[in-house]
């Protein structure tokens, strides 16, 4: 059975410096994972975990991933050296805390379909039917596909927030753009063509996006402010979880949203639980991201790196890139893990920029040379290793590390 949510898209730019796009979420979608769901429906059933106390691991990883899709698609990839990387990654962790309440939700609805009306166990065939065609078209198509397209439209408009604040000096005022819906609600019609400073108080009880589904937006300008501010409805109050502006918190989805707010008993305990050791030492960066970053990284080295040449300051002979480098780089540990191996895919530019440090012999003896250059990885020093083969002089890149031997 297959489960949409929203929309994806094929896209064949590079993901590295990907710019925020602009995609039809009513055309394309997103798949919930049958086999995920199928491997849920068995752990729970089997008590393979305490659903009150334990977020289901295989769930998680599938709303996390659609949420980060979704941040992708609206917000765009950020690189770790460009302006905005910090707050993309903290969007990124936060999509990783609600897709956690999001999991524990979900497998405490599964779980209340156990037992008949007598309160015995079902069989698993008909505990299955009974998910499928009552839990599981609520959750993965219903309301994930609400939640999928709602975080495209959040993330794209903390991108919008991001340019307007840098211009404000320019264009200091927003004003509501009408709904580009073809048969647009009654919610929200009040505040079309209002014109309010950025920091208006206005901007932070109302704002497009702050009910499901909105499609109203904003632009900058520099007209007047509008005087006379029009009365709110009940229509046109936010949403539960989405009284919050992404841009001031990271958050596509606010805590006051029913999977926190109503959320089941233990569900805060068994959400922070996971979180943590799920988290990296760096407090934003999940394992299951790093996994599925380093098998992306190899791929893309593959097809794009392996097998060329560049030249580094000092050197006459060029760097050739290997997979057996690629693979030292990728595993090397660093205090900033993601970054460090997301700068694979801007190696050459890193190195041809950077700076010479050192040459040092192996410390085992053995015919080799290491020739360090400085760079910069989150904003700290950190080092491109370059080797050199004393016998065949082959010179290729070797690592990234954060620091030098003896230092």
């Amino acid at each position: 059975m297959e489960i949409y949510c929203g929309s994806t898209e094929k896209d064949t730019h590079n993901k590295f410096r990907r710019p925020a796009t602009h995609r039809n979420e009513a055309t394309e979608g997103f798949t919930f994972s049958p086999d995920v769901l199928e491997t849920m429906l068995r752990r729970i059933y089997g008590k393979a975990f305490d659903t009150a106390t334990e977020i289901e691991l295989n769930g998680w990883r599938e709303f996390l991933r659609c949420f980060n899709e979704a941040t992708d698609a609206g917000f765009g990839i950020r690189s770790f050296n460009e302006n905005d990387y910090d707050f993309y990654r903290e969007l990124r962790h936060n999509n990783g805390v609600f897709a956690a309440f999001r999991t524990h939700r979900f497998q405490n609805d599964i779980a209340a379909q156990l037992l008949d009306a007598d309160g015995n166990l079902k069989p698993f065939e008909r505990f299955a039917y009974d998910v499928r065609t009552l839990i599981a078209p609520t959750h993965l198509r219903s309301w994930l596909q609400t939640e999928y397209s709602t975080a495209i439209i959040r993330a794209r408009q903390a991108a919008v927030w991001i340019r307007f604040e840098a211009n404000r000096d320019v264009l200091p005022n927003l004003r509501w753009v009408p709904s580009s819906s073809l048969h647009p609600g009654a919610d929200h019609q009040v505040f079309w063509n209002v014109i309010r400073p950025i920091d208006d108080s206005f901007w932070s009880a109302h704002r497009p996006g702050d009910r499901w589904n909105c499609k109203c937006s904003l632009e900058a300008t520099d007209e007047p402010p509008t005087e006379h501010l029009p009365e709110a409805g009940d229509e046109d109050r936010p949403s539960a979880g989405l009284d919050n502006n992404p841009v001031k918190d990271a958050k596509l989805f606010s805590d006051t949203h029913p999977y926190v707010r109503n959320a089941y008993d233990g569900a805060r305990g068994a959400v922070k639980r996971f979180v943590d050791s799920q988290t990296l030492a760096d407090g934003r960066t999940f394992k299951e991201e790093v996994k599925q970053q380093r098998a992306e990284i190899r791929s893309w080295a593959k097809k794009h790196l392996i097998g060329t040449t560049t030249t580094a300051p000092g050197l006459s002979t060029p760097v050739s890139f290997t997979a057996t480098g690629i693979k030292e780089a990728l595993n090397q540990p660093h205090r900033h893990l993601f970054e460090k191996n997301e700068a694979i895919r801007d190696i050459v530019g890193l190195l041809q920029d950077a700076n010479y440090v050192r040459t040092d012999s192996d410390v085992k003896g053995r015919r080799f040379k290491y020739h360090y250059y400085e760079i910069e990885v989150a904003g700290e020093p950190s080092f491109i290793v370059i080797r050199e083969n004393m016998d065949n002089k082959l010179v290729d890149f070797y690592s990234i590390v954060e620091k030098l031997k003896g230092d």
